[in-house]
């Protein structure tokens, strides 16, 4: 059986008009934002717990030399 060549994927058409969202929920409260508002979404690795921080603040990571807030 021969194998099929490599298609290049097709491109999504959106109708005029329409937006896409990126949503989650977040201590008991939904949030949505654009998908064009976001840069990237992130799986932290090793989060490091701070004293002292707000309850909404799970620690810190460090993302390719920055550190960050994980919420």
């Amino acid at each position: 059986m021969n194998a099929l060549p490599d298609a290049a994927a097709p491109t999504p058409v959106r109708a005029a008009g329409t937006s896409q969202f990126v949503g989650f929920r977040l201590a008991n409260q939904n949030y949505v934002f654009r998908i064009e508002r976001i840069r990237e979404i992130v799986i932290p690795t090793g989060i490091a717990s701070l004293p002292e921080v707000p309850a909404c603040i799970d620690g810190v990571s460090n993302l390719r030399g920055t550190i960050i807030p994980i919420v």
